[in-house]
């Protein structure tokens, strides 16, 4: 029995290349100190398809 390509996908799976999924990764970083949280970058670039991921903090 063979297995239809691509696979189904549920609603809640989301796709993403490595790049993609490490931006969302660092933007989701945060720190919290005296009952404060804060973003522990202010933001991510990337450039997809050159290997390259810079954040800014």
């Amino acid at each position: 029995m063979s297995q239809p390509y691509p696979p189904p996908r549920s609603p809640e799976t989301v796709r993403l290349t490595v790049s993609q999924a490490v931006v969302r990764f660092l933007g989701a970083q945060s720190t919290a100190r005296d009952g404060q949280r804060q973003r522990l970058f202010a933001g991510c670039f990337g450039i997809f398809g050159h290997g390259n991921v810079a954040g800014a903090g």
